[in-house]
């Protein structure tokens, strides 16, 4: 369900995204009552090591499900120019969060590893640590970055490529709700490409007010390769 074009940043506030974020946080209680647990018990180093990591998940969890600031006060990073325009900033604490995050949950399939005493935990723990590897390996070649330019709008794609939407086939932008929050773009066809915005440092207006201008100002276009040309919209 879109947002009302007058408040993208609605998007942050959907139920969906406060209830995941409650079930991460509940892993931080669960990791402290383990750890206090172990260091009671005659050997801590399970109860512990578990205790902590699953803690730390549930930290960088409610920390990746955070919302960019938005309003006055924000002040986002500006975009940069790259080949083929102007690529928007990315949250640095997202990609540190989802990197520790990343740290916590292979470790807790190496100590799987480790301490079970059959097959079937075993290979959990070893699926854990590939998926990972796998995901971490994604993550390095996948684009992540909204690119805005004189030909169109290209959007990361998450899991798959990136896709570039000439403006003349954009027929709509909007921000949608869900625990996972996305600026979702209509073109023609139909058809639609999405990205999440918890990764952004922009938050949904911004992102929503600039493509929405320029896929009307045909004439603003040109300017798309300096910086200072979306000025405007950081806020």
């Amino acid at each position: 369900m879109s947002t009302p074009p007058d408040d993208p940043d609605a998007v942050y506030r959907a139920p969906g995204r406060y209830a995941v974020m409650g079930l991460a946080a509940l892993l931080v209680p669960v990791g402290v009552f383990l750890v206090v647990g172990g260091l009671r018990a005659e050997a801590p180093a399970f109860p512990v090591v578990l205790g902590v990591l699953l803690a730390v998940l549930g930290a960088t969890g409610v920390g990746s499900l955070t919302a960019p600031r938005h309003g006055p006060r924000a002040d986002p990073p500006p975009a940069v120019a790259v080949a083929g325009g102007l690529a928007l900033p990315l949250r640095r604490t997202q990609a540190l969060l989802r990197a520790v995050a990343g740290v916590a949950l292979a470790l807790l399939g190496v100590l799987m590893v480790l301490v079970a005493d059959s097959a079937g935990p075993r290979v959990l723990g070893v699926l854990v640590v590939l998926g990972v590897v796998g995901a971490a390996v994604l993550a390095v070649r996948t684009e992540t970055r909204l690119v805005v330019g004189p030909d169109g709008l290209r959007v990361p794609g998450g899991v798959t490529r990136a896709q570039t939407v000439a403006w003349r086939d954009l027929v709509e932008v909007a921000a949608v709700r869900g625990w996972q929050p996305h600026l979702v773009v209509t073109t023609r066809g139909p058809g639609l490409v999405a990205c999440r915005l918890l990764p952004q440092a922009w938050p949904a207006s911004a992102l929503v007010a600039l493509v929405e201008h320029h896929r009307r100002k045909a004439g603003d276009r040109s300017a798309l390769v300096e910086p200072h040309a979306l000025e405007r919209f950081r806020s």
